[in-house]
């Protein structure tokens, strides 16, 4: 580790600068490194910089006093850097951070948040090396993630641990706004559902690869089945960008469910997981957020690693199949299954998913 003797000691700390600027559930896998960073500086003020649609999931929390957005994916579509509203949006930001003149800024992935700890004007700056620039961090952890089989929270825990910080006992916590509760109680009321209902969440997208989706008309039948034999009620949930696949699956079922995707915000979906008893799905945002929550999932892990990335509750069920291609999810790949037949996805049975279910939901697990 370069630069360990310029680390601040971590207690004479005033100000934190936390960079993650990429997606729900990497967010919710720092959680445990922030609240680390804070319980070892208690009279720090943390700053966490997150894009828009994620900042809603830091409201409540005890240990982040400061919510910075910057829409970095702007920039990574053909010509978004382009024109007057995106370059404002960067130059607020960067005036919002470099004015603090943080003590510390720990940046948790990637070159994108190598460079924002940059442009911060931060007087330490922590991260790991290769996914950095040349010299870019004065305490530069060897490496990047990912070289080693290990879990994503696991790696933003030890850019903590560099600093002196215990990691004990910390996890990913979310705090469920109120007003954003009495929204989902409003939504379900008009809905028909009783306050003492019992719900299950089921969330077939996933943001950034279509290979992630486990088949909708098999969720559509699991859905079902969990309505008719279990006596649940399923609420479908995704982003407005989700809804013709959450559509089909609603679909495709032979009894009603409750159609809540696009009627919600991050904070409100927050909440609606929390009010659910079991949460369906696979490697997505709102998996983790689930988790964070304590709420009990069964998930379909296809391309990516459940060692990696996998769901981090003490109720959670992964289903992965063994197949020889998997894992094989790279960001710098195209989102789709690069054999064409989803066949790590297609491995894995209504029956498998539906046991797994019975199994979650009557505390087997």
């Amino acid at each position: 580790m370069r630069g360990r003797s310029g680390a601040p000691a971590l207690s004479a700390v005033r100000s934190i600068l936390a960079v993650r600027l990429d997606l729900m559930g990497d967010l919710v896998f720092t959680l445990p490194a922030l609240r680390a960073l804070r319980g070892r500086a208690p009279e720090a003020r943390l700053t966490v910089l997150v894009l828009p649609y994620a900042a809603d999931l830091l409201m409540g929390l005890p240990f982040v006093d400061r919510v910075v957005t910057v829409d970095v994916n702007r920039w990574r579509r053909p010509g978004g850097w382009i024109g007057g509203p995106g370059l404002r949006q960067l130059g607020r930001a960067l005036r919002e951070v470099r004015e603090e003149r943080y003590d510390l800024c720990v940046s948790f992935y990637g070159r994108v948040g190598a460079a924002a700890a940059l442009l911060s004007g931060a007087r330490c700056l922590v991260g790991y090396e290769a996914e950095g620039f040349r010299f870019s961090f004065d305490v530069g952890l060897p490496g990047a993630r990912y070289r080693q089989r290990r879990h994503e929270a696991e790696y933003c825990l030890d850019l903590v641990r560099a600093l002196g910080a215990s990691v004990d006992g910390c996890r990913p916590e979310l705090e469920v706004d109120p007003v954003a509760a009495a929204r989902v109680e409003g939504l379900l009321r008009d809905a028909g559902v009783g306050p003492k209902e019992r719900l299950v969440a089921l969330h077939p997208g996933a943001l950034n690869m279509a290979a992630k989706r486990w088949m909708p008309d098999r969720w559509a039948i699991v859905a079902d089945r969990v309505q008719r034999e279990l006596g649940r009620r399923v609420v479908l949930v995704g982003s407005d960008s989700e809804l013709p696949l959450v559509e089909s699956v609603r679909q495709g079922m032979s009894t009603p469910s409750l159609m809540l995707a696009g009627k919600t915000s991050v904070a409100e979906l927050v909440a609606l997981l929390a009010r659910c008893e079991l949460f369906m799905g696979g490697d997505s945002g709102p998996l983790h957020v689930a988790s964070a929550l304590g709420v009990p999932s069964v998930s379909v892990y296809g391309p990516t690693d459940p060692g990696i990335t996998g769901p981090l509750g003490d109720r959670a069920r992964v289903l992965w199949a063994d197949v020889e291609c998997a894992p094989c999810y790279d960001l710098r790949a195209a989102p789709e299954c690069r054999r064409g037949d989803l066949l790590c996805m297609a491995k894995v049975s209504v029956d498998q998913v539906f046991r797994a279910v019975c199994e979650v939901a009557g505390g087997e697990l």
